[in-house]
């Protein structure tokens, strides 16, 4: 009796572990693919490794996609600031090899300085990207071995504009307000990046107030809503004073548009807010801590 128990037993340990073996091949059937890009600045080599794999978690359609990289200066590992940096998982969708890859060059003056790293970060009825910026310093830093890391949310692929040093990475975000997909809108978002050498990073600059000067762009022209909420995320009151006296529209239609966002009622209540945001820039400013990149992880 003892003997048929113990065979008993095998048996089911047996087949417990062939189970396992078959689940275990079968996830190995996942989709898997390695990327690499190079570049040169001043004859130093810059590399980009990534590992790309499909991965089930919790988000949209529960099919995400996985990308691991690793960054080397000459061959020399180079370690992610801020720490979040080396991985970015997001839903899968065709869509995101569509803009050009999984992995793109960031380009400053027509020469590489960096990439975008590219996933879904939503993949239903809208669609909104997860962007890694990834820039490197040809001048080692003083804290190590290291490359700058921001990941942001956009709703397609950033612009890239040369400026003062560096580079202005433009990008919009999907804003809902109070009400649903058919009353949202787009609201800009600007980050500079400082590519002296030795002096690579991001720094907090708020929008021109003039947004006659900006890069064009998509779906945002007239929208009195994107330039005064830009103007809100950077407690820009002169932003948001421009977007009231150039673009705000007092129709019937307009103003019930306003309201389902969750504006104010009225003109003069959005100037109430707008002079507010004026006095607290004047009077508390250096408490003032303003988040200059929704949906982005930074580091100061």
């Amino acid at each position: 009796m003892t003997m048929i128990l113990r065979l008993t037993s095998f048996f089911v340990m047996v087949s417990i572990l062939s189970a396992f073996e078959c689940a275990t091949v079968a996830f190995g059937k996942s989709k898997s693919a390695r990327i690499e890009n190079r570049f040169k600045i001043d004859n130093i080599e810059f590399k980009l490794v990534a590992e790309v794999r499909d991965v089930t978690t919790s988000m949209d359609s529960h099919q995400s996609t996985k990308i691991s990289y690793s960054v080397f200066r000459n061959g020399t590992f180079l370690h992610p600031e801020p720490e979040t940096g080396g991985t970015l998982i997001g839903c899968r969708g065709s869509y995101v090899e569509d803009e050009g890859g999984l992995v793109l060059p960031i380009k400053a003056k027509d020469r590489q300085v960096g990439w975008f790293i590219w996933a879904g970060a939503r993949c239903g009825a809208t669609v909104t990207y997860k962007v890694q910026i990834v820039l490197v310093d040809p001048k080692p830093s003083s804290i190590g071995n290291i490359y700058k890391v921001m990941e942001i949310q956009a709703k397609e692929q950033p612009l890239v504009r040369d400026h003062d040093g560096g580079i202005e990475v433009w990008f919009t975000y999907q804003e809902y307000g109070n009400s649903i997909t058919v009353d949202s809108f787009l609201v800009p978002r600007m980050i500079f990046a400082n590519l002296r050498p030795g002096e690579v990073k991001f720094e907090k600059r708020r929008l021109d107030p003039d947004f006659s000067k900006w890069p064009k762009l998509n779906y945002i022209e007239d929208d009195f809503r994107s330039y005064f909420v830009a103007g809100l995320n950077d407690l820009n009151a002169e932003l948001m004073r421009n977007a009231l006296a150039k673009l705000y529209r007092k129709d019937s239609k307009h103003l019930e548009l306003y309201a389902r966002n969750g504006f104010p009622s009225s003109f003069d209540e959005l100037t109430k807010v707008t002079d507010a945001v004026s006095l607290l820039n004047s009077s508390v400013k250096e408490f003032l801590r303003p988040d200059p990149y929704p949906y982005s992880t930074y580091n100061y």
